[in-house]
């Protein structure tokens, strides 16, 4: 079955678009084309990336005009959806199939100083500060050349591009192999998780990286009603750098009927839901969890199973995916 660009767009951004290390807030924007049929899909303005429905089918052509003529409105370029595209959408007009711009905070260090930017084995161009939109896209436009799939925008961000989502993946590695200096994403484990989890349950679930020098316990006493619906029994711990992601997860699945809400892997922990505000909620209590004084007695297991079985707790949980 061909996949839609809407689909392959959806796809990408709930994927990439909980890693708090490259996208935060409403920032940063993914696109996909199709233009043969003279289309693109770009986020709307004031959405988050990792949001669903967040994205609008547009007109590339007139896109591509209104960048030429210096129109920073594209209202009019919508085809499907309602809103306004992001005033970004200008820098996914230049010819790969994808793209996606992002702002790493790891990276500001470079970003924001004025020696050169280099990634080793990779042709990229650096782009002065200029204003976001038509002044920005415009000046990169006269940068451009299709052997460079990499655009660091000084004070601002980044640009990658690329035809597949691989591509686009190991161009992200890339950069955060060789240039984050703090905690970040491990994108191979992120990402081979996210298709696991896809595989397993047929959701499109967020993955997102909390960068905390906690130290994970292997289970999660049910002290609370909260800690035992919402943490689970246990957290996925990913300790061997030899382990089969996808084998563990899958094991995993099957032996507690449901993804874990916590992963740990290399200091950090990713927060598994289906929506930001979500992964934030979960978070909360992992953290409230992890500063319980001790001793502290715990539910037994029948009263464990009331909580989780008892139907007003299962709307409330359908309430916060």
């Amino acid at each position: 079955m061909e996949i839609t660009i809407a689909e392959e767009y959806e796809t990408l951004c709930r994927r990439i678009g909980p890693w708090t290390d490259w996208i935060q807030g409403p920032g940063g924007n993914i696109s996909v084309k199709d233009a043969d049929k003279n289309r693109i899909i770009v986020k709307k303005s004031g959405t988050l990336v990792s949001a669903a429905n967040n994205g609008l089918v547009c007109d590339l052509a007139a896109i591509r005009l209104a960048l030429a003529v210096g129109n920073e409105d594209v209202s009019h370029t919508v085809l499907e959806g309602t809103g306004k595209p992001s005033i970004e959408a200008f820098l996914h007009a230049f010819p790969p199939r994808i793209i996606v711009h992002a702002h790493p905070y790891p990276l500001m260090n470079a970003l924001c100083n004025y020696g050169p930017i280099e990634l080793p084995h990779t042709n990229t161009k650096t782009v002065e500060y200029y204003k976001p939109g038509v002044p920005l896209a415009q000046t990169m436009s006269l940068l451009y050349s299709d052997d460079t799939k990499v655009y660091f925008l000084r004070n601002h961000g980044v640009v990658i591009m690329g035809n597949s989502v691989t591509e686009i993946l190991e161009q992200m590695t890339a950069i955060a192999k060789h240039m984050f200096r703090t905690p970040h994403t491990d994108i191979p484990l992120a990402s081979a998780l996210f298709d696991t989890m896809r595989n397993l349950t047929d959701n499109k679930m967020l993955i997102k990286p909390f960068f905390t020098s906690h130290i994970l316990e292997r289970i999660f006493l049910p002290y609370t009603p909260d800690i035992a619906v919402f943490l689970h029994e246990a957290p996925l711990l990913f300790e061997d750098p030899n382990d089969d992601h996808a084998a563990k997860l899958t094991a995993y699945y099957k032996k507690y009927g449901h993804l874990p809400s916590v992963i740990f892997a290399n200091s950090v922990f990713y927060i598994v839901a289906g929506t930001n505000e979500a992964c934030y909620n979960i978070y909360e209590i992992l953290l409230s969890y992890l500063h319980v004084p001790l001793p502290a007695n715990f539910l037994s297991e029948i009263q464990v199973s009331e909580i989780v079985n008892w139907d007003k707790e299962k709307l409330r949980q359908a309430a916060n995916k």
